[in-house]
């Protein structure tokens, strides 16, 4: 199997939630990217990049994962593509 890249969109709870600390919390998934960007009305989110081995569950597991970090809302997988 070879290598697949997610981009993933990660919403915060609210505009008083430190998206600094949530982007180190997912710093320890070993991401090959993450970028702060503004959404609407002072909102932001992180979008990140992750280069995984292609497996049965695809990006389930690290959905779950990110979304049991305090201060997140949501997460969305916005794009997979094999390497």
């Amino acid at each position: 199997m070879g290598e697949v890249l997610s981009n993933i969109k990660v919403m915060p709870t609210g505009t008083d939630v430190d998206l600094s600390l949530v982007a180190k919390e997912i710093e320890k998934l070993s991401p090959h990217a993450i970028a702060e960007k503004p959404v609407a009305f002072g909102i932001k989110c992180l979008e990140i990049q992750f280069i995984r081995e292609d497996k049965d569950g695809g990006t389930d597991e690290l959905e779950n994962t990110i979304k049991a970090i305090p201060g997140v809302e949501s997460v969305e997988v916005t794009g997979v593509t094999l390497l």
